[in-house]
């Protein structure tokens, strides 16, 4: 503000020389036309030039004093906060996204042609195996039934007289009194009636079924969807139309695809028996669930396998048809070295971080692997114990002083990883040491948000510095270059 100020009052001093200049030349315009107007004119702009002068450089010392006033006020110690290195156990997930299928879909529909005269249940409801669902009018089929029953009676009572003329035919045969003609009349008669008599009964039992169908159950366990038919309708015998589709929802199938390189890593799972798989639909907790299921082939236009995780589902969290993020377990890298996502950054060369040393920000060049829901593992770069800063890095530069906040001092590292993406590093996720990963891009992403969060609140103590994320390339040129901007 000095320097702007004596600007204005350099542009003022000059307006006024000017006015002066132009009065001069007006006042005297008759009185000295020729060598002494030239001689006044000169003067004056001399005068004015050297003004001019002055006042650029007394704003040019207010700038350089304000600019040296700044760069005192933000000397000093840079507040961090840092998390300690540590080790732990750290699961390979692979993520994929899954679509929830029900283990049994069935259409209900009719055997029997009839009036439909009663709905059972709400739709939406849950019904058990063996529940009444929808009653067709059992009157036709009962009057069927009794029809069947009295073919049964009148051949039954003619088989009983036929077999008793048998049993006297028989004896009369012997005697001689009957010719063996007419007694295999009456034994044929006997046995046609016996068939007639089997046919009768398999007659009722058809329509005692025919029966029983007007009476339509649930077949298993299973929630019950729309009504397709309404009380009155007349219902065909196995129509295309079905009354209600029955999705048995305990348990559940859910569907995904992976990466066919992964397929080694995914059978040999599936014949150990220790698929785990975690689902979680958005805005509900994560379920785990076991691999049951690899596809026979390959999809060739995606490169892709579909597998098929089981999920009991007794909370009902996984609904048939939503997607659901999927994650399975390969493997588990044992007593890695691990920080948290935000403190790895990514630049040119790779991702990198700053560690605490001495009182000072070290920049360390990282190789890392998986990354967790929020912690990285480090292959390289990084020690257990040593404290890596989280949140400060847009004001950090290689060998700043920092001070680590007292309440986050011991913070520690560790941190259930329950998200670890496979980059593209191998089956495993590892990625090259050395080269850049994209989970160390999304914690650059995310860092910087944070850290430009905690440059706002720490704005008061310094000024703030902004240094690009390529950190591990900056080395003396970013440097001095970071250090000139301060």
């Amino acid at each position: 503000m000095n320097g702007l100020s004596c600007c204005f009052r350099a542009a003022e001093g000059f307006r006024t020389v000017q006015t002066a200049t132009n009065g001069t030349t007006m006042n005297d315009h008759s009185a000295m036309r020729a060598v002494s107007s030239f001689s006044t004119m000169a003067s004056v702009r001399r005068v004015a030039c050297t003004l001019l002068a002055c006042c650029l450089v007394v704003a040019g010392a207010c700038s350089r004093d304000e600019g040296k006033a700044k760069g005192a006020r933000a000397k000093g110690p840079a507040p961090v906060t840092a998390a300690v290195a540590a080790r732990q156990d750290i699961p390979v997930r692979l993520k994929a996204v899954g679509n929830v299928e029900a283990s049994a879909t069935v259409q209900v529909r009719s055997r029997i042609t009839g009036e439909l005269t009663g709905i059972h249940f709400r739709e939406g409801d849950d019904v058990r195996k063996g529940q009444k669902l929808f009653t067709i009018d059992p009157r036709p089929m009962e009057a069927a039934l009794r029809e069947a029953r009295a073919r049964q009676e009148r051949t039954r009572a003619q088989l009983t007289k036929a077999e008793d003329d048998l049993r006297r035919f028989a004896s009369l045969v012997e005697g001689g009194f009957v010719s063996r003609e007419q007694y295999e009349q009456i034994r044929t008669t006997a046995e046609g009636l016996r068939a007639s008599l089997r046919e009768a009964e398999a007659a009722v039992e058809s329509a005692a079924l025919q029966r029983d169908y007007c009476i339509i159950t649930a077949p298993a366990d299973a929630r019950a969807g729309a009504v397709g038919a309404h009380i009155g309708n007349m219902i065909k015998a196995n129509a295309d139309d079905w009354l209600v589709t029955l999705d048995t929802v305990e348990p559940v199938y859910v569907s995904f695809s992976i990466p066919e390189v992964h397929l080694p890593a995914v059978l040999a799972l599936r014949q150990s028996g220790t698929g785990r798989v975690l689902a979680r639909p958005d805005g509900g907790d994560e379920v785990e669930g076991r691999l049951d299921f690899v596809d026979n082939s390959v999809d060739t236009a995606t490169g892709t396998i579909r597998l098929r995780a089981t999920f009991d589902n007794r909370t009902r969290s996984l609904w048939p048809g939503r997607f659901v993020d999927v994650r399975l377990t390969l493997a588990t890298h044992k007593d890695a070295v691990v920080v948290p996502s935000r403190a790895v950054q990514a630049g040119v060369d790779g991702p990198y971080a700053y560690v605490v040393a001495d009182g000072r920000a070290e920049l360390r060049n990282l190789a890392v692997g998986v990354q967790a829901d929020t912690m990285t593992e480090v292959l390289q770069g990084i020690a257990p114990g040593e404290k890596v800063v989280v949140e400060g890095l847009m004001r950090l530069t290689p060998g700043a002083e920092v001070v680590i906040r007292a309440a986050d001092a011991g913070r520690n590292a560790t941190a259930s990883p329950a998200d670890t993406t496979a980059t593209p590093g191998g089956p495993s996720g590892d990625t090259p040491p050395g080269g850049a990963s994209k989970s160390a891009g999304a914690a650059a992403e995310k860092g910087a948000a944070d850290t430009a969060t905690d440059s706002k609140q720490a704005g008061g103590n310094a000024a703030q510095t902004s240094v690009p994320t390529q950190g591990p390339t900056q080395g003396p040129t970013g440097t001095k270059a970071a250090e000139a901007r301060q």
